[in-house]
């Protein structure tokens, strides 16, 4: 079956746009090729390839910043990589909505994630990126309260910010996801008491 027929059959499959996008490029139709991925990324957005395959066909089209930054994004979606400063702006404004749904919740195998369980959430909107090292600082400088020194022990468990140095975070990590926030610390900062 081919791509094309395959996506006629199931519109909402971002490995149809991925194998058509890919056929295109292959035949020298890039821009068809960057409409059929963009789809796909739209569809997923943490499909590797798609971004690895948009990138190609970008940098062929001369687009070589475009290129470069879904390359970026092909890494990042492998936890590889930085995310750019245009990017970190842009998803500070925009938010993906989630919609209403049950998913399953825990694990069996896990004895703190036990017992694994159906759980029905309301539909929701969330950042596209983790918040960063350097976007968390910028809070805690705005909101000293809430520094790694001042912070209230009910919040943590010891390991808030582990990997910082007092209240600035490592080295070159930056861009990086921000770690060893708890929780309950996060539903304090969203829902003060």
């Amino acid at each position: 079956m081919d791509s094309g027929k395959a996506i006629q059959l199931d519109p909402n499959e971002a490995f149809d746009y991925h194998t058509r996008g890919v056929a295109k490029a292959a035949l020298g139709d890039y821009n068809g090729a960057i409409d059929d991925l963009d789809v796909a990324i739209k569809q997923s957005p943490s499909y590797t390839e798609a971004y690895h395959s948009r990138g190609k066909a970008k940098r062929a089209l001369g687009q070589h910043d475009a290129a470069k930054t879904d390359f970026e994004r092909a890494l990042q979606s492998r936890g590889r990589g930085d995310v750019t400063t245009q990017e970190l702006e842009r998803a500070s404004t925009e938010m993906v909505r989630m919609p209403a749904g049950e998913f399953q919740m825990g694990s069996n195998e896990i004895t703190d994630a036990s017992p694994r369980h159906t759980l029905y959430l309301d539909e929701f909107y969330i950042d596209p990126y983790e918040v960063t090292n350097a976007q968390f600082k910028a809070f805690i400088d705005a909101n000293p309260e809430w520094r790694k020194n001042n912070i209230p022990s009910e919040y943590h468990n010891g390991n808030y910010l582990r990997h910082w140095d007092g209240n600035d975070y490592p080295n070159g990590r930056a861009h990086h996801p921000v770690v060893y926030v708890t929780r309950k610390y996060l539903f304090t900062i969203i829902d003060p008491p």
